[in-house]
């Protein structure tokens, strides 16, 4: 199992946007409710909340792939 917290995330045309921060769970069902994505530039970064219907793993290319048409 690889850990997700650092894990590179892409658009689905494969271009590079960030990498995962971290997850949240939601504690009254124990299911991921979105994750924190880490952007930026050589001005800072910057952190934006991801819903998780928006992420999905691509196992092929061991990515996370951010695809906002799954919302």
């Amino acid at each position: 199992m690889q850990s997700a917290s650092r894990a590179a995330v892409y658009t689905t045309a494969g271009v590079p946007v960030g990498q995962i921060s971290r997850i949240v769970l939601d504690p009254r069902t124990g299911r991921v409710a979105y994750a924190v994505l880490r952007y930026g530039d050589q001005h800072g970064d910057s952190m934006m909340q991801i819903p998780q219907e928006t992420l999905r793993f691509d196992r092929t290319q061991g990515r996370f792939v951010l695809d906002p048409s799954l919302s």
